[in-house]
């Protein structure tokens, strides 16, 4: 399935940057902020590994947009380690993205996608993560936690969104949240 090339990629955001190649309609349109800037630092011969954003304030979704390559990538060549799967990510994301949280957004994506690709799917995920939640208060050993659980159950926490129009406002977006939060 070949190598990624990370200074061919850099090359060919410049051309779409600059040229609109690539394009559907030859009109270079929504260019972020931290996507101009990367491409603009290599445009200027900065090494690649020093032109994407690392600033909280420069963060964004332009790394994101462009990752699901990647995932196929990394689904086709039977990539299953996570230190390479980070790697990866990383790298590609740090090209015009290279802040701890455009990287982390990436990362939960790309983990999610191949979830999706490997057969499971996000009602799989959210009872495996009530197992999982359920097993953790369990290993507390404290007395009446079966039923603490039962109780969150007649309750709605294992299905109930995080927030009404916010973060994790889906089914299960409450556990999930709190599963996050715990570990």
């Amino acid at each position: 399935y070949g190598n990624i090339n990370l200074e061919d990629m850099m090359s060919n955001f410049l051309s779409w940057y600059r040229s609109a190649k690539y394009t559907a309609t030859f009109v270079t349109y929504d260019v972020g902020r931290a996507t101009r800037k990367a491409i603009t630092k290599y445009e200027r011969g900065i090494d690649i590994n020093n032109c994407g954003c690392k600033r909280p304030d420069e963060n964004g979704n332009g790394s994101l947009m462009r990752i699901l390559p990647l995932v196929y990538y990394i689904y086709y060549n039977k990539i299953t380690t996570t230190d390479e799967i980070v790697r990866l990510v990383n790298d590609i994301s740090s090209l015009t993205h290279a802040h701890e949280i455009s990287k982390l957004g990436c990362y939960i994506y790309t983990r999610f996608i191949l979830f999706l690709l490997n057969g499971y799917n996000k009602n799989y995920h959210m009872e495996n993560l009530k197992q999982q939640f359920q097993e953790k208060l369990l290993s507390t050993k404290r007395d009446g936690m079966e039923n603490v659980i039962k109780h969150l159950e007649r309750l709605g926490f294992f299905t109930a969104p995080a927030s009404t129009k916010f973060h994790l406002s889906v089914k299960g977006g409450l556990m999930e949240h709190s599963w996050n939060v715990c570990n």
